[in-house]
């Protein structure tokens, strides 16, 4: 991921204007109060929220405000395929795949979010706002997205074939209601923001 973020910079700013560190969430060794903003796109579940807010908290400047952004899976597509999306990520949630699931990387619910900003006592306010999107899409970005999906990427790891998970059928559904064309897709956000 970070690859690709500096490749896709590279076109888009000035050299130097984006500085890269390796580093974890808890341990950014980034300078104290020296950030407005910080973000976590579609990764704070992945963010021990104990050990992390804590460090957002202390590189924010008095007034900055973190976000931890969530998109709602699937977009909002054509209710079939949609059906055919959810039955796919449900395949690789079954519990014949409960060891393999496991041996992945811990995770934090994101309904609770919010409430972990809240409760860190980091933050003056916490809230939740949520926005929408629309975009085009189409078969293969749709069958992209549920690959991308942590129980569906751990089951493709382990030798899981493609048919099992379900994608050959969500392939075969996609391909039929949609064959080549792209259709609008609606996605939705959930935005939680601490302001400290």
């Amino acid at each position: 991921m970070r690859r690709e973020a500096e490749r896709r910079c590279s076109n888009l700013f000035p050299l130097r204007a984006v500085e890269w560190t390796s580093a974890e969430a808890d341990a950014t060794q980034i300078a104290a109060e020296s950030a407005d903003i910080v973000t976590a796109s579609q990764s704070f579940h992945w963010m021990n929220p104990e050990t992390t807010l804590p460090e957002v908290t202390r590189i924010l400047r008095p007034g900055g405000v973190f976000a931890a952004i969530d998109c709602d899976w699937p977009p909002s597509v054509l209710p079939e395929l949609e059906l055919a999306y959810n039955e796919c990520v449900a395949n690789a949630d079954h519990p014949q795949y409960a060891d393999i699931r496991l041996a992945r990387v811990k995770s934090w619910s994101k309904h609770q979010h919010l409430e972990n900003i809240r409760r860190s006592g980091c933050f003056r306010i916490a809230r939740e706002s949520t926005f929408n999107k629309v975009e085009l899409g189409d078969t293969e970005r749709l069958v992209g997205l549920a690959r991308s999906q942590g129980s569906v990427a751990a089951l493709l790891r382990a030798g899981i074939s493609e048919e099992e998970v379900g994608l050959v059928e969500l392939r075969r559904t996609g391909q039929r209601l949609l064959g080549d064309r792209q259709i609008p897709w609606f996605w939705s956000y959930r935005v939680r923001i601490g302001v400290k």
